[in-house]
C-alpha cells in the first residue's frame, strides 16, 4: 500500500495497531468473543479516525517493513487457494458467496459455487454462508463462523 501511495505522490504518515477478531477460519476456530472484540475495535477505530483528522503522525518505516514481509509470505500462496474449496450438498444455492467475494472469484454453476483462480483467502464466502457447505481442505466444516458466532450472542 505504501508503494502504491508513493507512486501517486502520497506519503503514509500514520499507523497503529488495532485488534480485531480473527476470521481465518481456514487456520483456526473463531473466537466466541466476536461481539466483545468488535465493540473494543470500534472504539479504537474512533480514536484512530480522530488521530487522522488531527493529522497526527507515527514512525512508519519499521512498521511498513514488518507488514510487507509477512504479507509477501501470505500472498505467495494465494494463486493455489481456490483449488482447496469444496461445496457439500448442503448448499442452498443462495448466491451470497458470489456476492460477498471481493475478488469476483466465484461463479454459480448448476446452483453451486465454482471457484476460479483469483482467490484472496478472505474467507468471506465461508463466513457469510447461511449454511456450512463451503469447506476449505476439510478444515472448516466444523469451525465457528461469523454468522454462527453472531447468532449465539
Amino acid at each position: 500500500m505504501n508503494r502504491l501511495l508513493n507512486e501517486k505522490g502520497i506519503q503514509l504518515n500514520y499507523g497503529t495497531r488495532m485488534r480485531t477478531f480473527g476470521n481465518a477460519v481456514t487456520s483456526y476456530n473463531m473466537s466466541k468473543r466476536v461481539d466483545t472484540i468488535t465493540v473494543k475495535s470500534n472504539k479504537k477505530a474512533q480514536v484512530i479516525a480522530q488521530a487522522i483528522v488531527d493529522k497526527k503522525t507515527t514512525r512508519m518505516a519499521s512498521m511498513i517493513k514488518i507488514i510487507h514481509r509477512s504479507h509477501e509470505k501470505y500472498r505467495a500462496h494465494l494463486p493455489e487457494t481456490s483449488l482447496y474449496f469444496s461445496v457439500s450438498d448442503d448448499c442452498i444455492s443462495c448466491g451470497i458467496c458470489k456476492r460477498v467475494c471481493p475478488a469476483k472469484n466465484i461463479t454459480i454453476e448448476d446452483g453451486k459455487p465454482e471457484f476460479a483462480g483469483q482467490c484472496e483467502s478472505c474467507t468471506a464466502c465461508i463466513q457469510h454462508c447461511p449454511k456450512p457447505p463451503i469447506n476449505y481442505k476439510d478444515k472448516t466444516q466444523s469451525r465457528r463462523r461469523l454468522l454462527a458466532s453472531r447468532s449465539r450472542a
